[in-house]
């Protein structure tokens, strides 16, 4: 999770020095894995407090913070590098 965020902040920090502004909104993908990650917290701290969740369901959770995350941050490289790729050269994007 925190590899993601810092490859996220390194890369619009790069647009922005190297191609200009931006508008950054965040995507589907990047939502619900902020939804699971607080939902995996909420899960394992029910889960050592009151026993309500097996192991399943912490291990499914896991994975679907997992998988949500290195999709976000796959599709966030994608995104900006194509809008980057796009936008190179044009002077009117420049501050």
């Amino acid at each position: 999770v925190l590899t993601r965020d810092v490859v996220i902040v390194t890369c619009g920090m790069c647009y922005h020095f190297l191609i200009g502004l931006y508008d950054f909104k965040h995507s589907i993908i990047s939502n619900a894995n902020t939804f699971f990650q607080i939902l995996l917290v909420m899960v394992v701290l029910s889960h050592y407090s009151y026993g309500l969740f097996n192991s399943l369901w912490i291990n499914v959770l896991i994975y679907l913070v997992l998988l949500t995350t290195a999709s976000s941050m796959v599709h966030y490289i994608w995104v900006w590098g194509w809008r980057a790729f796009s936008r190179k050269g044009d002077p009117s994007d420049r501050h």
